[in-house]
């Protein structure tokens, strides 16, 4: 079973078994996902493995620098039904036409995830012909380079990571009032009191949860995931 596997083991396994899952229902890993979450109980330790061991299983399904990866978060986080040290949640719309697939990067924020070793997109825009939803990946305390801004101080670190979030939105022409949720992770809880006042001082009529999930590197003290839903006609396509 996959408990008897390391953590790249786990990683090929519960890609492959989603996967499978995709292709009974028409549906392919490079085709029709657009989000996964990926939770790895010890991040700190093991998600180095759990990146490797996508980057190459990616390859293997034709997701490159070249095509594209997929918006997704790489958190902490466990299941109160498993113990495995990899769980995967896939969102797909299968049948989607990729010229309603748009990639998000916020260059002058943000840099590409391979510059530094990891294969995800920072967001995805999907149209519509009734609407354009935008499904933005984890995001923290980042520049272009690939650096922690704001070492030690979780208040400027949220500040960074709205603003990175703030840019993927634009790019897709949403802003925070198009935002419908937010999950907000925080490697510290004793963060949350600080964190919950500058949320409610700038965002407070955006639907959100804080959770308490250690970030993939050990200086970001918060993570921002959130999802937005702009009404937009286009008719190219069906309606949502």
């Amino acid at each position: 079973g996959a408990l008897d596997l390391d953590v790249a083991g786990q990683t090929h396994a519960v890609f492959q078994a989603y996967i499978e899952e995709l292709e009974r229902h028409g549906g392919t890993l490079r085709d029709h996902v657009q989000r996964t979450w990926i939770f790895v109980p010890s991040v700190n330790r093991d998600y180095g493995a759990m990146t490797a061991a996508r980057r190459e299983l990616f390859l293997a399904e034709g997701l490159t620098p070249e095509s594209h990866y997929l918006a997704s978060t790489g958190i902490a986080g466990r299941s109160s039904e498993c113990r495995q040290d990899v769980i995967l949640e896939g969102y797909a719309v299968v049948g989607i036409a990729s010229d309603q697939v748009q990639y998000l990067t916020a260059p002058d924020h943000l840099g590409p995830t391979q510059a530094y070793g990891v294969t995800f997109e920072r967001g995805v825009s999907l149209q519509y012909g009734d609407r354009r939803h935008v499904l933005i990946s984890g995001t923290a305390s980042i520049d272009p380079q690939g650096r922690i801004c704001h070492l030690r101080d979780v208040i400027a670190q949220t500040k960074r990571a709205f603003a990175n979030v703030d840019a993927l939105l634009s790019e897709a022409g949403c802003g925070f009032e198009d935002v419908a949720q937010m999950i907000v992770y925080l490697r510290d809880p004793a963060d949350q009191p600080a964190v919950q006042a500058w949320l409610e001082e700038h965002y407070p009529e955006t639907p959100r949860v804080l959770v308490h999930a250690p970030v993939c590197r050990p200086g970001w003290l918060i993570e921002v995931e959130c999802s937005a839903i702009k009404e937009s006609s286009d008719p190219r396509w069906g309606p949502f």
